[in-house]
Order: structure tokens, then C-alpha cells, then sequence
């Protein structure tokens, strides 16, 4: 099954720290917390990013992840990819 799902979030506000090594954002803490409809499990965390886009006004991160998740006895697999655009007011 394969999903798309677009989200415009206003007054995004995120505690947590963060770290920058190339391209690569990762962060620790609930800088980003958005709520999907996949079965994620509760152990999924969104720890790295790639910087795909970074100006003064907008921030572009790109982040894929592989997992295996397993719920009542049923193992699912989840391939996601995330595309998050920070814009600066």
C-alpha cells in the first residue's frame, strides 16, 4: 500500500537539540513531532534529516526510514519518506 498525505502546519514550536555535519540535521527531542496514520510503533524516532534546501527564509529536510514494526502479532513493513519545508516568517 502506498500513501501520500501533504500538511500545512502553522506555529510549529519544537523543544530539543540538534546537531549539523554536512548536510545532515540530527536532533534529539520533540523538535518536530507530527502525527501520521501508519503503524510507526511507539520506539520510532525521527533523529536525522538531510538538508535538501537551506536559505534564509526556508529550511527543506528530506528524511527515509526502514522499519519493521510489529503489533499483535503482525509485522508490518514501513518504508517512509518525509519531506519537511521550514519557512521563516
Amino acid at each position: 500500500m502506498t500513501e501520500t498525505e501533504t500538511t500545512s502546519v502553522d506555529n510549529l514550536e519544537g523543544e530539543g537539540t540538534w546537531e549539523r555535519n554536512g548536510n545532515t540535521l540530527t536532533f534529539d527531542g520533540s523538535i518536530i513531532d507530527i502525527d501520521v496514520d501508519v503503524p510507526l510503533g511507539d520506539t520510532m524516532e525521527m533523529g536525522e534529516a538531510t538538508i535538501v534546501e537551506l536559505t534564509d527564509t526556508t529550511l527543506r529536510l528530506v528524511q527515509i526510514v526502514n522499519e519493521e514494526v510489529t503489533e499483535e502479532g503482525i509485522t508490518v513493513s514501513v518504508d517512509l519518506t518525509s519531506e519537511i519545508v521550514l519557512t521563516r516568517q
